[in-house]
């Protein structure tokens, strides 16, 4: 790692000054964490009211709202691309974050500035007055108040969980995506895609525009949109792609009056779902023509200028490091078809570790064929899990036979495994947001963030 010597006071100054508003930034994220007596308490009405406090009733910009299992954070992302292109001011808001709690909330384009992420939790602080709000609550209302004090045209929000009951279904969407729906989260959104789609759908609204970019949509999504008498624009019968070995075509259903949209790039972001995330993000470009002026060139150079950390992300050669969020049976499986579509001649190590409450053992079992080499290490969260114990569910399905390490963390994990890799082989980082952003921390300077 390269080091800077600083010689004179004034450099100084600022890194003191910088290493203060950090330390100030942990003690305001340990006081959210610990607010509310659960880490989630799935109702409306407390961020409801503190939203209407912000706003003070009335939401001066458009608001989208992306729910799903996953790629929610995919075309939320290429959204916010596509409307910057088109000369819009953005915010967007996802969770959860790679490294930074600043990650969460991004203007035009950039992570806000920890000054302006304190004065945030301290105008919010002020606003709640005694409301106990949630970690993800509270997050949601500095986005909302960063986003009005930044006076942006739209919001794109990615919903953190389910849709019906998250904090971001408090503000009422102008447009809604919802993506692939897949089981997670079952201890709070059911343990079937029927009962997911409910929860996901939750996010729709009368006379809003609507897409959705899953093939194999569950009738409870067409339900509730049935129910609303909801236009909703669905992916393979009222929009296609047409794919081409450079470009695609966006294409409407003969019964839609959209204009069909040629000569797109494919996505930036790797993976073959990306396509169906991109041909959604791009639909609702086209619907947001009701109020934006958003030319077709701009939904190119959106697509092809959208960056996501973590997402099937080569962060080195020689060996390879490969990261990826996977962190549910749908994501692993994607997972899964890029390494067979993207082999190597030397050997597969895996770095692992996953939240105690995820379909573990259907996981490995999905990927156990691509690996050679298991490196589980434990996080250190209450949702967490110990290196042993994930060993004790994993084991049964990897056998005897299989080459394991256990480690106490993350960063001890790719320490050995990095030490033992071949210039020929690949070291695949998943399983969670928190295991890939423990390595991807000690690459940002060299991917330029």
């Amino acid at each position: 790692m390269q080091q800077t010597e600083y010689s004179d006071r004034e450099d100084s100054a600022v890194i003191n000054l910088r290493l203060k508003s950090d330390a100030e930034l942990d003690a305001w994220i340990r006081h959210i964490q610990l607010l509310h007596y659960r880490t989630m308490d799935l109702t409306l009405d407390r961020i409801g009211s503190v939203i209407d406090r912000i706003t003070s009733g009335s939401i001066p910009f458009k608001v989208v709202s992306v729910a799903g299992t996953n790629g929610k954070g995919s075309v939320a992302t290429m959204l916010e691309s596509i409307f910057r292109h088109a000369g819009y001011r953005t915010g967007l808001y996802t969770s959860p974050h790679l490294v930074h709690f600043n990650e969460r909330f991004i203007i035009d384009g950039n992570v806000i500035s920890n000054a302006e992420l304190l004065e945030e939790f301290k105008r919010v602080e002020e606003l709640r007055a005694s409301v106990p709000l949630t970690f993800f609550e509270y997050g949601t209302a500095i986005a909302v108040d960063c986003f009005m004090r930044n006076s942006v045209d739209v919001a794109i929000l990615e919903v953190g969980l389910g849709g019906r009951k998250d904090a971001v279904n408090a503000l009422e969407a102008d447009l809604a995506c919802i993506t692939s729906i897949g089981i997670d989260h079952e201890k709070w959104l059911g343990s079937t895609r029927e009962q997911i789609g409910y929860e996901k759908a939750g996010i729709l609204r009368k006379d809003q525009l609507a897409v959705c970019t899953d093939t194999d949509l569950p009738e409870s999504v067409r339900k509730v949109a049935d129910e609303l008498s909801l236009d909703i624009l669905l992916n393979g019968e009222d929009f296609h792609i047409d794919s081409g070995a450079t470009k695609w075509n966006l294409r409407f259903s003969a019964s839609r009056h959209e204009s069909d949209i040629s000569d797109l790039p494919y996505p930036s972001i790797p993976g073959r779902c990306q396509r169906d995330n991109a041909a959604g993000a791009a639909t609702v470009a086209v619907m947001a023509r009701k109020f934006f002026d958003i030319p077709d060139e701009s939904v190119r150079l959106g697509l092809q200028n959208a960056r996501l950390d973590g997402r099937l992300q080569v962060v080195q050669h020689n060996p390879q490091v490969l990261l990826d969020v996977a962190h549910n049976i749908e994501s692993v499986k994607e997972l899964k078809d890029y390494l067979h579509s993207n082999p190597i001649a030397g050997r597969e190590f895996a770095l692992m570790s996953v939240l105690s409450e995820k379909p573990i053992e259907v996981m490995v079992d999905c990927i156990k064929s691509c690996i050679d080499e298991w490196h589980l290490c434990g996080i250190h969260d209450e949702r967490g899990i110990t290196a042993r114990k994930l060993f004790r569910r994993v084991q049964p399905v990897l056998g005897d036979n299989v080459a394991v390490q256990l480690h106490y963390d993350v960063k001890q994990a790719f320490d050995v495994a990095i030490a033992a890799a071949g210039s020929e082989d690949r070291i695949v980082v998943f399983g969670s947001f928190l295991t890939v952003g423990e390595i991807i921390d000690s690459y940002r300077g060299d991917l330029g963030s």
